[in-house]
């Protein structure tokens, strides 16, 4: 059976198609890790060192509040809870919340010490509260990060505290802030708050990027072991994109390291979303069947991150068999969608039938090939 090209543009000679290996922009960066993604359609823009294991130091804290916020929605704890501060949450060095042993804080007050302050006393507070220790705590962080695919990660407290057997990767730690933001909007809007006072005491958001080109997050973190980190999300025109550094020398380092490489990704590469799921891609000529074309779709939303000096070369083709015949079942591929320039292919994605189309009977297809002999008409 011959292959039909149909470009919604012009007539193309058509090529196989291959997907991008590796990421859009070059890795040039003086951290000793990094992973930048366009969350919009899980396109790597820079990937550095990206699955090695490194020390996430308080970047952990993304999980502890991951934790905390799929409690919430699951309606095992609430916001107003009262959590019971312990000795060893009291005593617990590093930055801290200032909670004090004995008295009762606020859930709320508890997450806003650990997103804005980078409480460890705070982070410990909590995994006591949900799990009743820090080390079954754990636990539920390492399941919680096989469940979303973290795959280069352990966890063994909840501060990110130094310890050898608590590490991660930039890669993983991308995932988990992806998911984050998703499935948590409104209790993300915590990590984009700069400041927050408890007991008289205000301290400043050690992320320093927040409102900077579309900052809203996410965390830092500092050891020596670790050296400086940074997980930032920024979002522009709709479009959102994920950073993640470590192994920086300073802070100041990890802040102007963060945004040359977002402005770096927003202005040299570009998304767009072709289709959605339920869209209409076309509508392809069906032969012997009740109906004389066929409407198709995508099988996944059809979204591209490129270059931006590519994506106004881009060309949509479709291919299919012919000739396309019925009986047609709703959801059957009958051929696929390209997104390319002139020389390559940067995106393939299959088409699947709008809706199930039966074969003509007998007369009506005598009377499609009397068409075809006389007329010439056929799809």
């Amino acid at each position: 059976m011959p292959k039909v090209v149909i470009n919604v543009l012009c007539i193309v000679t058509f090529w196989a198609a291959h997907a991008h290996a590796e990421p859009l922009l070059p890795s040039n960066t003086v951290a000793q890790y990094a992973y930048l993604v366009d969350a919009t359609s899980n396109t790597v823009l820079i990937s550095k060192n990206a699955e090695a294991r490194m020390y996430p130091a308080s970047m952990t804290k993304i999980m502890t509040a991951y934790v905390a916020f799929r409690q919430l929605k699951d309606g095992l704890i609430r916001l107003d809870d009262q959590v019971l501060v312990s000795r060893k949450a009291n005593r617990m060095g590093g930055s801290k919340m200032f909670i004090e042993e004995g008295k009762t804080v606020a859930l709320e007050d508890i997450l806003r010490g650990i997103i804005i302050q980078s409480g460890n006393d705070s982070s410990i507070a909590l995994a006591e509260f949900i799990a009743g220790d820090e080390a079954n705590f754990a636990e539920m962080m390492n399941a919680t990060a096989t469940e979303i695919g973290m795959t280069g990660t352990h966890f063994v407290n909840a501060s990110g505290w130094p310890d050898e057997k608590h590490y991660t990767t930039a890669r993983d730690l991308a995932i988990l802030s992806e998911h984050l933001i998703t499935e948590f909007p409104e209790l993300y809007r915590i990590f984009s708050e700069k400041t927050f006072t408890f007991s008289n005491i205000t301290q400043k958001n050690r992320n320093k990027l927040l409102g900077t080109g579309g900052v809203d997050g996410i965390k830092t973190g500092h050891t020596e072991a670790s050296g400086y980190g940074m997980v930032s999300s920024a979002i522009q025109n709709g479009r959102r994109l994920i950073l993640v550094l470590n192994g920086l020398n300073n802070s100041a380092k990890r802040t102007s390291e963060s945004l040359r490489l977002l402005n770096l990704a927003f202005r040299s590469t570009a998304s767009k979303k072709f289709y959605g799921e339920q869209d209409v891609v076309t509508a392809l000529p069906l032969w012997y069947g009740k109906k004389t074309t066929l409407n198709v779709r995508a099988a996944s939303p059809v979204s591209l991150t490129t270059k931006t000096a590519l994506m106004n070369d881009l060309t949509r083709t479709v291919t299919y068999e012919r000739p396309l015949r019925a009986p047609i079942e709703a959801g059957a591929k009958v051929g696929q969608i390209h997104l390319h320039t002139k020389d390559e292919v940067l995106l393939s994605i299959d088409l699947l039938a709008t809706e199930t189309i039966a074969e003509q009977n007998y007369l009506e297809r005598f009377k499609s090939n009397i068409d075809y002999l006389l007329w010439g008409a056929k799809p």
